[in-house]
């Protein structure tokens, strides 16, 4: 059965899951919860899963508009409900063939001169929004205590392969050379993200490191970032499978849509992972995954070769969770310990001092 994505399915859902306690949720999955590896998933996380691949891919340019507002419509109704404190302005950065847009969230009382957080969101690289994002990115800066830039990144198929790409390296450049307009310290700029955005967060700063001389990131703060897509292993293809938000026709229609036919899933910037070089110089980074995503093992293989090179890396996993559960923050407390943990390892990679010891907590690149 396909459902037509619109902003009333979007109120259904974030409906269904708040009124679906935990025991009616394992009712619902009796004798097909998935499980994998160990693991068993979340009845509520599957339920919702399910709810999302039931969604017809649309096949049309009107279809298309329903289903970005269906994303973007779920993410604001069932994102965090705690998000005060957090004052925005929406910002234009102009570049010099376009101009992009962002939104700039100050926690009350932050001090010029301070970090910043640098976002991408989600979406596989065709929805996804700043609006749709905003409950996400205003906890994030309030828990952290930092300012945050959420990009409006071009979307496919509008603006397929390398637009999204171009986007996320030109607003890190702005941010470098605009840094006294955000009232930020350049040098302490965090890359995050989340699934594609987490994905373009690593191609930024593979593309930082080939100018060593230049400020690099302080740190990477990801929630299942698309490290590497080229979903050929066993675990990948059977996580695919479960039909649980990323399914196999949903990662298609992404893959398909995005690349347009223009570049591999091996190349650097859609795999990131598989950058050699930009992984040699990686700054500190936090992986948060989840247990059934089939991005899960992209971003364990991404872990072990920053690990392998020396890099300081770090990754949690939620094992009965399935991708993009951090938009769900209203419904899981998996979502809010997730923020949490991304906050406190922005403030700990921002709190070092400037100079040497700054180089040391980068591995020791000069």
């Amino acid at each position: 059965m396909f459902l037509t994505a619109n902003k009333f399915m979007a109120r259904m859902g974030d409906l269904s899951l708040g009124l679906t306690p935990a025991a009616v949720a394992r009712l619902l999955v009796t004798g097909r919860r998935a499980k994998w590896d160990g693991r068993r998933v979340d009845p509520r996380a599957q339920v919702a899963g399910r709810f999302f691949t039931s969604l017809r891919i649309p096949a049309t340019e009107a279809r298309l508009t329903a289903f970005r507002e269906f994303f973007d419509a779920l993410g604001t109704r069932s994102g965090f409900a705690d998000t005060g404190g957090v004052g925005t302005r929406d910002i234009a950065m102009p570049l010099a063939d376009r101009s992009l847009t962002g939104r700039l969230y100050s926690p009350d009382g932050v001090a010029d001169g301070g970090p910043l957080i640098l976002f991408f969101h989600g979406g596989g690289y065709v929805l996804g929004s700043v609006a749709g994002y905003d409950p996400i990115c205003r906890r994030l800066a309030k828990l952290s205590g930092h300012r945050l830039l959420s990009v409006e990144y071009r979307l496919a198929p509008e603006h397929p392969w390398p637009a999204p790409v171009e986007d996320a390296r030109d607003s890190w450049t702005w941010v470098q050379q605009n840094a006294d307009r955000l009232g930020i310290d350049p040098e302490r700029v965090t890359l995050s993200g989340d699934s594609a955005g987490g994905g373009l967060a690593l191609v930024v700063a593979n593309h930082a490191a080939a100018t060593p001389q230049d400020n690099q990131p302080a740190a990477l703060a990801l929630a299942y970032p698309a490290a590497r897509v080229t979903l050929q292993d066993e675990a990948e293809q059977a996580l695919a499978g479960m039909e649980l938000l990323l399914g196999v026709s949903v990662l298609e229609w992404f893959k398909k849509t995005y690349t347009a036919g223009r570049v591999e899933a091996t190349d650097p910037t859609m795999s990131p992972a598989l950058d050699e070089d930009g992984l040699r110089h990686m700054p500190p980074t936090l992986i948060l995954t989840a247990g059934f995503d089939p991005l899960r093992p992209g971003a364990e293989f991404l872990r072990d070769r920053l690990a392998a090179g020396g890099r300081a890396v770090e990754l949690y996993e939620y094992p009965t969770m399935i991708h993009g559960f951090v938009s769900l923050g209203r419904h899981f407390t998996e979502a809010d310990d997730a923020i949490r943990r991304l906050a406190r390892y922005v403030r700990t990679c921002c709190e070092t001092e400037r100079g040497e010891s700054r180089q040391a907590a980068r591995g020791g690149i000069v």
